[in-house]
């Protein structure tokens, strides 16, 4: 995503003559990348002033001002011009008639924006679309091999995978030991056997939520067959170690299941 607004964004400077830009996305708003003398001030954008931006877009045309003194009416144009903003273009970026993004293309002096050079925008913007939409794709495709599709969690090729290269680099880049908890639920069995494979489904699917939420934000959890979930983390001991498995077995309790559990550091 880096690379691809980067050429972007560089793209439109020279296609337009303006000197900065920015890529907008539709769905929060927020800035995905700006370029430019004036990306700083672009980036001063309040979410609000962002959102004032996508109606002018919002149809799939574009919108372009020349830098007009006294034509600074819309919430959008006063919050460009708030920002020393006199010459812009906005342009979408539509896939599939989505609105995935606003490209804008901005300048601090009075620079002519006319039909040609929209059109070479929309040009640039639609390949633009066609890559990010790619982009999104491939990364969907690579979620989902990397994922089990009942809980959303990284799958048992995804944890031998984290953890060949946790033990790999050891402690190179953190503080702390690798470590691996191991844990599955007690009387699984009898919960399909007796209400059925889709009960069993939302109890793997609620005990993953509520093991989840007991982790710290830096530890993983993995399903790896099929009522064992795996967490991979780094500790600094194995009190450190401990407590965390603490908490998750008292998370699956107060959750209404039991769970059996092992840990050990690397």
């Amino acid at each position: 995503l880096d690379q691809l607004s980067a050429e972007l964004l560089h793209g439109a400077c020279s296609l337009s003559g303006l000197s900065s830009s920015m890529l907008v996305s539709s769905r929060e708003p927020v800035i995905l990348a700006a370029h430019g003398p004036l990306s700083e001030a672009l980036r001063s954008l309040s979410a609000r002033e962002l959102a004032h931006l996508l109606p002018w877009v919002s149809g799939g045309t574009s919108s372009r001002s020349s830098g007009e003194r006294g034509a600074q009416t819309s919430a959008a144009q006063q919050a460009l011009s708030r920002i020393d903003v006199r010459s812009f273009a906005l342009v979408p970026l539509v896939s599939r008639e989505q609105l995935l993004a606003v490209l804008v293309v901005a300048d601090s002096r009075r620079h002519d924006v006319d039909a040609a050079a929209v059109e070479t925008l929309e040009l640039l913007a639609a390949l633009g679309a066609a890559d990010l939409r790619t982009l999104q794709a491939t990364r969907s495709l690579e979620q989902q091999a990397r994922s089990d599709p009942l809980t959303g969690l990284p799958h048992r090729g995804a944890f031998d995978e984290a953890l060949r290269t946790s033990l790999l680099l050891g402690s190179s880049f953190t503080a702390g030991c690798p470590a691996v908890i191991v844990l599955d639920l007690d009387g699984f069995k009898q919960v399909n056997d007796q209400q059925g494979h889709a009960a069993g489904d939302q109890v793997l699917q609620r005990t993953a939520r509520v093991l989840a939420s007991a982790l710290r934000a830096q530890d993983v959890l993995h399903r790896v067959g099929g009522d064992e979930f795996a967490v991979l983390l780094d500790v600094h001991d194995e009190r450190e170690l401990e407590n965390v498995l603490d908490r998750l077995v008292w998370a699956a309790r107060r959750s209404g299941h039991t769970i059996s559990a092992g840990a050990t550091t690397a």
